[in-house]
């Protein structure tokens, strides 16, 4: 599934992981933050606006952050029903 809308994307996917100027820390904590916020009512244009926004910010790959923010919410979930 892809979040992204092209109409508002920083064109940073060229860009190479290691210079993207997030360390892993970093990258979880924006996650996180990507989640938490995702949880509150949103549609999904405002999370792929939220998402964007971050990778923008942390000049990290739109598609590693939606990678990322997707496994993390897969793990989220899953162990909220255990």
């Amino acid at each position: 599934m892809n979040f992204e809308d092209p109409a508002i994307r920083h064109n940073n996917r060229e860009q190479p992981a290691e210079q993207s100027g997030i360390d892993q820390e970093t990258l979880k904590n924006v996650i996180r933050d990507i989640f938490f916020d995702a949880v509150a009512p949103k549609t999904i244009g405002e999370l792929a606006a939220h998402i964007t926004a971050k990778a923008n910010e942390y000049r990290v790959p739109f598609d590693r952050l939606e990678r990322e923010f997707m496994a993390y919410m897969s793990d989220e979930l899953a162990n909220s029903v255990d």
